[in-house]
């Protein structure tokens, strides 16, 4: 979620190799209002990629990280949707310095005692997120045929 995000705003995507020569990040930031949406694809390999030519970019080492890149957030952003392909890398979304990331949801905690003996129950209610359908929607080319491309 990065609704309340500042408009052209960078935010940093990282992430370690842990010895994987085959990690690619694709993400895709979600920008607009109503009726005028836009998407834009990042496709980056990390700096020791070593599969096929993919005709994705290369990262850069940053921040402490093996593979970084840099996200300019455009006007009235949206979300961004992360995909990892080759491993199980996590990646730290670092915003600019000088704001901070959109709450991505609610932590509801309740604390309840019985008899000097304490409990306490934490859920986290996260914010509604789109299905991986929603990216089909964007590029399909025909109302009739929904998953041409």
């Amino acid at each position: 979620n990065l609704n309340g995000y500042p408009e052209d705003t960078s935010l940093t995507l990282c992430w370690d190799d842990d010895f994987s020569e085959y990690t690619s990040v694709y993400a895709e930031l979600l920008s607009g209002t109503v009726g005028s949406y836009t998407l834009t694809p990042l496709a980056y390999n990390s700096i020791n990629y070593g599969g096929n030519s993919n005709g994705f970019d290369s990262a850069s080492s940053q921040l402490g990280y093996d593979s970084c890149f840099d996200v300019n957030s455009g006007s009235d952003p949206l979300s961004l949707r992360i995909r990892i392909f080759g491993s199980d890398a996590t990646i730290a979304i670092i915003p600019s310095s000088s704001t901070d990331l959109p709450a991505q949801g609610v932590l509801i905690e309740s604390v309840g005692e019985v008899a000097g003996t304490y409990k306490k129950v934490a859920v986290i209610r996260k914010d509604a997120f789109m299905g991986p359908e929603f990216s089909y929607v964007l590029f399909s080319t025909s109302e009739n045929s929904p998953l041409s491309n």
